[in-house]
């Protein structure tokens, strides 16, 4: 009887996994932009960028955990930040991935992106590195009930949001389930975290939202905004902010 009344004191949890049938196909578009200044009086700068990104993505085949193991990659918008000192009009260039159809296939342990049947993955460098890592290493292993919370180390954090990774950093994702509505789960998170990148040491402390249909195990949005500071003579403060949103065809 015991068991049986705390069984029914026990909050309702909700698994966070992501789900992937075969023939499943979604548009991913992501813009980012970056402002940052360093130096002071008239020799202060500032410095900005912008990018976007739309891919649509395939499944071709899943394996045993319905993870992707191939995907068609079509890169119908794909562009190279150009760095400016006028943040109202920072300029994009076209990346050599835009307009290109790639196959994106596990290969053992690692990852390989295929142009027909060449293998292309060291030509196409900021593609491969926004597909490689897949994102569900942020969600918790177990069903977790509204109001809990979970940590993703720094260098998970950077991985997953398919960005290169310091060699030097330490810090700490803090994930919380912030409420469920319907079949859709908000996720509340803030990562703080310390790096040394070029002999520089940097700080970077952002916050952000996810947006997860648990009925189907998918991304439906991700933003995400913070603040960088960079120590040295060459440092200096900065803001950041990132949306993603995913469409399902």
């Amino acid at each position: 009887m015991l068991l049986l009344l705390v069984l029914l004191a026990a909050p309702d949890t909700h698994e966070l996994r992501y789900r992937f049938e075969k023939g499943m196909s979604y548009d991913e578009t992501t813009t980012r932009s970056f402002d940052f200044a360093s130096g002071e009086g008239k020799e202060k700068q500032r410095l900005a960028s912008s990018s976007i990104e739309t891919l649509r993505r395939t499944v071709l085949e899943t394996d045993e955990t319905n993870h992707p193991t191939i995907e068609r990659i079509e890169v119908l918008r794909f562009s190279q930040p150009v760095i400016s000192s006028r943040p109202d009009d920072p300029g994009t260039v076209a990346d050599p991935s835009e307009g290109k159809t790639f196959v994106w296939r596990r290969l053992e342990e690692r990852w390989g992106l295929f142009d027909g049947k060449s293998d292309v993955t060291e030509r196409h460098p900021r593609l491969v590195e926004r597909l490689k890592n897949w994102r569900d290493a942020r969600l918790p292993k177990a069903p977790v009930a509204v109001g809990a919370t979970w940590e993703v180390s720094a260098r998970t954090y950077l991985e997953t949001a398919g960005l290169p990774v310091p060699s030097e950093i330490e810090g700490v994702s803090v994930h919380k389930l912030e409420r469920v509505e319907g079949e859709v789960a908000t996720i509340s998170f803030r990562f703080v975290a310390r790096a040394v990148l070029d002999g520089a040491a940097q700080e970077w402390d952002q916050t952000g939202t996810i947006r997860f249909d648990l009925a189907r195990g998918r991304d439906l949005e991700w933003t995400a905004e913070g603040s960088v500071k960079v120590a040295g003579k060459e440092g200096g403060e900065g803001t950041f902010k990132m949306s993603r949103k995913v469409t399902y065809r």
